[in-house]
């Protein structure tokens, strides 16, 4: 995803360093939305690997809301020509 943000230090006492935008906030969304084992892509990102034809396969998943912003976001599973990942889940081993 490529976009817009900005940054800046917070704090007097205990400093940080923090990253702020709209872009931002969609990909904090979108990883916190994503399935395990797929890749999750905004349509923004969809149109222009669409355009750049690169042989991706996309599947319309779900519509991401995003606190802050007027519509919610179209979200696409990206798949390449020769896969499609099933939704899996990696179980943890102890």
């Amino acid at each position: 995803m490529k976009g817009n943000i900005f940054g800046g230090i917070i704090g007097t006492d205990i400093v940080r360093y923090d990253i702020y935008g709209k872009d931002v906030l969609i990909a904090n969304k979108m990883e916190s939305n994503g399935v395990i084992g797929n890749i999750m892509v905004s349509e923004a990102t969809k149109k222009m690997l669409e355009r750049e034809n690169l042989g991706y396969k996309f599947e319309h998943k779900k519509f991401v809301d995003c606190k802050g912003l007027v519509d919610p976001i179209s979200a696409y599973f990206i798949y390449s020509e020769n896969e499609k990942v099933e939704n899996t889940e990696i179980l943890a081993v102890n």
